[in-house]
Parts: C-alpha cells; sequence; structure tokens
C-alpha cells in the first residue's frame, strides 16, 4: 500500500491521541532542541513510545520491526551514511534488487525517505522501529568511523555562557583551533558535499544551534551541536574565510576553496549578527565541471532552440531570475559557454568576441572565464 503524505502531529490528532495544545507544546521545544517531534511528545510525557510506534503502525501499515531480534546486514551499511543515519533516525536492514528496507523512527518523514532514495538510486521501503534500537544498532554496526557526536564529545567548553565569555580573537581563535571543532567542521562541510547541499545555514537559537542543508531547495536539519560550541564553530568558519572573527556585531562575506577528490569547491560565506549570536549562510559551488553545455542545463529542447536563437544576435537581453539554488549563475555559464563555442572557442574566441560581466563584489566571484569583470558601485 502507497503511504501517505501525512505529518506525524496531523496523525496523532486524528487519532485523538493528542490535543492541539500537546501539538502546541511539542513543536515549540522540537523547535527549541532540534529534535525530532516522535522524541519530543515522548520526553514532554504526552505520549509514550508504545503508543507512538502502534499509532503510526496501524495508521500507515508499517510493519514493526525489533532491532535487538533482527539479523542485520553489515554490507548495506555503506549505502547510508552513518551521520544521515543519526540524523534521521534510520537503519539500513537489507537490500533485494532494487529496494532497500530501513528502520525508521517516523516512517512518516518523506524527505528523509525522499533523500534516501535519492541517494542510494533505489526504492525505499521503510518499518518503524523504536528509536533507542536504531541509535543502539548505529553504536553497534558504525564502528570505528568519524562522527558529529565523536567531535562533540571531545570538545572542551567550560560552559560560560556567550553573554559574559571572552570575545577578543586570541580566545576565538584558541576555541577554534582546537582537534574537535576543526574535526566538526570538516565533517560538516565534506557531508554537504556528499549530499548535493547547496546551502549550509547554521542558525543560533536561544538554547540550541542547528545546522542545516538545502538540497534540491529544501532544508533539512542535520546535526544539532551543542549551544556552547557556537563561537568556536563560527570562529573555524571565519578564519577559513579569512573573516575578522573578533567583530561579532557587523555582517561579514568572505569565501574559501574546499578540495575533495578530484572537486574544487568554493564555499561563499556570509555572516548575519542576531540576538543570538552570529548566523552564518555557505553557498557551495562546484567549480571542478567548468562550463555546463547547452544541453546539460536541464532545458528542453524548444527553449535551447529559442536561446540559441537570441545569442546569435548581435545585440538583445536575457533576464534569467528564480530562488536560491534554481541554477542561474550555471544557466548564464552556459549562455557563455555558448557564446564562446560559436566564436571557435580557447584563443579563438578571445579574438572574435569579448565577454564582459558586472558584479558587485567581485573579489567573491567563483567561477571563472575569459573576459572582463566590472566592479558595481551601490552609489550609483
Amino acid at each position: 500500500m502507497a503511504k501517505k503524505n501525512i505529518l506525524l502531529g496531523d496523525m496523532l490528532l486524528d487519532q485523538r491521541l493528542i490535543s492541539e495544545e500537546d501539538l502546541r507544546r511539542a513543536l515549540k521545544y522540537h523547535r527549541d532542541t532540534g529534535k525530532l517531534l516522535g522524541r519530543c511528545l515522548i520526553e514532554l510525557g504526552i505520549i509514550d513510545e508504545k503508543s507512538l510506534i502502534k499509532a503510526i503502525s496501524d495508521q500507515m501499515e508499517v510493519q514493526y520491526v525489533s532491532l535487538k531480534k533482527y539479523k542485520l546486514d553489515p554490507e548495506v551499511l555503506d549505502l547510508v551514511p552513518r551521520e544521515f543515519a543519526m540524523s534521521h533516525r534510520v537503519f539500513p536492514l537489507f537490500k533485494i534488487e532494487k529496494k532497500l528496507t530501513v528502520g525508521m523512527v517516523n516512517p512518516l518523514d518523506v524527505i528523509a525517505i525522499d533523500r534516501l532514495a535519492h541517494m542510494t538510486n533505489l526504492q525505499i521501503e521503510s518499518v518503524v522501529c523504536h528509536e533507542q534500537d536504531i541509535e543502539d544498532a548505529i553504536e553497534t554496526y558504525y564502528k570505528g568511523g568519524d562522527s558529529f557526536e565523536e567531535a562533540e564529545q571531545h570538545f572542551d567548553s567550560n560552559e560560560e555562557d556567550e553573554e559574559t565569555a571572552e570575545h577578543d580573537e586570541f580566545s576565538l581563535r584558541l576555541q577554534a583551533e582546537e582537534g574537535p571543532v576543526i574535526k566538526l567542521v570538516n565533517m560538516i562541510l565534506l557531508q554537504a558535499i556528499k549530499d548535493g547541499a547547496s546551502d549550509i545555514h547554521i542558525e543560533p537559537k536561544e538554547k540550541s544551534l542547528i545546522i542545516r542543508y538545502r538540497i534540491d531547495g529544501i532544508l533539512h536539519e542535520v546535526l544539532a551541536p551543542p549551544k556552547n560550541m557556537q563561537l568556536a564553530i563560527v570562529s573555524r568558519i571565519k578564519i577559513l574565510s579569512q573573516l575578522d572573527i573578533a567583530n561579532l556585531r557587523l555582517p561579514q562575506d568572505g569565501r574559501f576553496r574546499w578540495r575533495q577528490d578530484r572537486h574544487v569547491v568554493v564555499f561563499r560565506v556570509s555572516t548575519l549578527p542576531t540576538v543570538f549570536g552570529e548566523k552564518i549562510v555557505m553557498r557551495l559551488l562546484d567549480n571542478s565541471d567548468g562550463i555546463l553545455e547547452f544541453p546539460k542545463l536541464g532545458i528542453n529542447k524548444s527553449m535551447i532552440e529559442d536561446f540559441q536563437h537570441i545569442l546569435h544576435k548581435p545585440y538583445g537581453i536575457v533576464l534569467v531570475t528564480g530562488p536560491t539554488g534554481s541554477g542561474k549563475r550555471e544557466a548564464a555559464r552556459g549562455f557563455a559557454g555558448e557564446l564562446f563555442a560559436r566564436a571557435g572557442g580557447g584563443d579563438d574566441a578571445d579574438r572574435h568576441r569579448r565577454l564582459a560581466r558586472s558584479e558587485q563584489h567581485p573579489d567573491l566571484v567563483v567561477f571563472e572565464f575569459t573576459g572582463v569583470t566590472i566592479k558595481v558601485r551601490d552609489e550609483l
């Protein structure tokens, strides 16, 4: 039976297992702590885990599996990274042909299921499991691998409140250069690359810190490090981006390059002061593939022909619009590649065509191609 796309809170309301007020309390607790909604309901005493699992199993006709009595297949572990398994509370059980069966705390989490399908190129079949069983299985079977949790546990902090903590450059740099902090930030960056994220959001809350990846236009929560790591994590990223780590009150922009296997990924970094600390947004731009060819931009054939006709003219304008991560920059690079291809490419293109582009922040340009870059002044 195909699973319905239904939210956990709505399902429990429909079954009258919780009230509207219960759901509001749990959602607030979820926002404050970053924990899964089901776990929030259990910790607040609104519902017990047994009743929650039975409700999900009955409503969605999803089988319950006890991992304590289940013989697990270690070969499928490579299909699901440890960090993804921990953040989404899932565990791979077995694979038959093109179908992967996974245990989940919340089999209603269609976003996690979609990401698993995209990550593995397999059809995902979910069963419901106890959260503690999944956590125990992850600890038992994912042995020896680095994890976000290990990096957090080794962080040495005096638990000092951020409002009274020292913010001088020396103390911030000292925290940022601790081994566990470097390891944690590296893992955040590497996992974002592996997951195909277009953005990383580091968002400070009143009592927590949330890390989210934007994948296919949707933000996914992947990690909630301890609040006392916030300054160290932010400072580490600012050091990589060559920003002023002692300046916590003004927005800053920077970038850094990261080599992963054969890929060179550019991280464009923006910081923004908030009442709970500095928020950081990092845009990931993979510069390894060069300029995309027109047919690889995902544009249908008739539109490609229209674009080629327009680009063949000696004058005109093409306006490219869209939300963050929709591919505007890649499309512009594709147009540039088409112009150079029509001029013969390489040095011939330089002789026959001159390409110019305007940038408000030319020091943050991440995709290079032959031509002239013009700085746009705000006052003009």
